[in-house]
């Protein structure tokens, strides 16, 4: 293998390895948790936060939806508070 197929190779491996993390990176870094607005069941109840950033554009929902519904699942406690772990939605 040539010195020019082994350099393209190293920063294909490099480029795959840091790609998920400047993705999972960005999401933290523009995810404002203080601005997240509230959906609001019974008075007073929250029931659910829809995510805002920091910077305000149409397509981050839709960019960062993979990681949006993963934080859900691991933080259900932030993302849903009126509800319980394993608590139905339903009254």
């Amino acid at each position: 293998m040539s010195d020019a197929r082994r350099n393209a190779a190293a920063i294909a491996v490099v480029f795959l390895l840091l790609a998920p993390a400047l993705y999972v990176g960005s999401y933290a870094a523009l995810l404002n948790p203080s601005e997240s607005f509230d959906y609001l069941g019974k008075p007073g109840v929250v029931m659910g936060r829809h995510p805002r950033f920091y910077v305000d554009h149409r397509w981050l929902d839709s960019a960062y939806w993979p990681l949006i519904e993963l934080d859900r699942l691991l933080r259900p406690g932030y993302w849903n508070p009126g509800l319980e772990l394993g608590a139905s939605a339903t009254p």
